[in-house]
């Protein structure tokens, strides 16, 4: 019995490895976009999640990013984050529009998803030549586009939750970008932890952790959310997949040659 226990653990094992491995190929590796630096912060509270981003490069200097969070989490909620990953690539090679993109996602999520399994989801496309972003935002909360000078604009719901509505529709928004502005964007495991004294961490508290850093590095700002979360957090227990994507746009010194650099913080679990 003992020898049976421990050959089914190790099996166990192995396939929690392997989705793990499944779940970081849904990530973005090996991002370079010129002018924008990227941090990234994610770690999901089983060995795999319901959180997923991507970076996806489309014509004409333009990109789509996606954050999204499904929910629950472990391995019920991953399998929703992959079909999410399947179902974006699937529409954005024939639509550009962030809202049509979340339409069509919508309506073939409602046809394979189990009744009461939801999404949000934030999607921006990014045009650098135009120096503007659109978004349709599905329920997803927090985003904002912070200026350079720490003026925070939030990126609102345009919409509802997929999964909700067969025949939702998202309105979209266009913002311009200015120099140095910033993007960030998180899930809600972030603005949901939980303290020693059930106060949750808020998006106030994130915010202010972000523009406390506005004139630090992506990078440093980026580990300066993530230990204010983590000291909120204390010796509780993580029960939320935690996800925060910043990108931090350098017109002027993309102008004058600078190299920018992109700075990556995942943790595997």
């Amino acid at each position: 019995m003992s020898d049976s226990l421990a050959t089914s653990e190790r099996d166990r094992t192995l396939r929690l490895q392997k989705a793990r491995d499944i779940q970081q190929n849904l990530l973005p590796h090996n991002v370079e976009i010129p002018g924008v630096n990227i941090a990234i912060t994610y770690k999901p509270a089983e060995e795999v999640g319901g959180d997923y981003l991507d970076i996806l490069p489309l014509s004409n200097d333009r990109w789509l990013v996606c954050v999204a969070d499904a929910t629950g989490h472990g391995v019920p909620a991953a399998m929703s984050a992959a079909m999410l990953k399947t179902l974006l690539l699937q529409a954005s090679e024939r639509l550009v529009s962030p809202a049509e993109i979340l339409c069509e996602m919508n309506r073939i999520f409602m046809q394979v998803h189990i009744f009461g399994d939801f999404a949000s989801v934030i999607l921006l496309t990014i045009d650098l030549d135009k120096q503007n972003i659109n978004y349709a935002n599905a329920g997803h909360d927090p985003a904002w586009l912070i200026d350079g000078y720490g003026n925070p604009r939030e990126l609102t719901a345009t919409g509802t939750l997929l999964g909700i509505d067969e025949d939702a529709t998202w309105e979209e928004e266009t913002i311009k970008l200015t120099a140095n502005c910033r993007l960030a964007v998180s899930t809600d495991g972030i603005t949901e932890t939980f303290g020693p004294d059930d106060s949750m961490f808020s998006k106030s508290r994130l915010l202010e952790a972000l523009l406390c850093y506005q004139n630090q590095s992506l990078a440093d700002t980026n580990a300066h959310a993530r230990k204010m979360v983590d000291t909120h957090r204390s010796t509780g227990e993580q029960t939320d997949d935690v996800t925060l994507l910043l990108m931090e746009f350098l017109f002027e010194d993309c102008a004058v040659g600078s190299a920018p650099s992109i700075h990556r913080e995942m943790t595997r679990r």
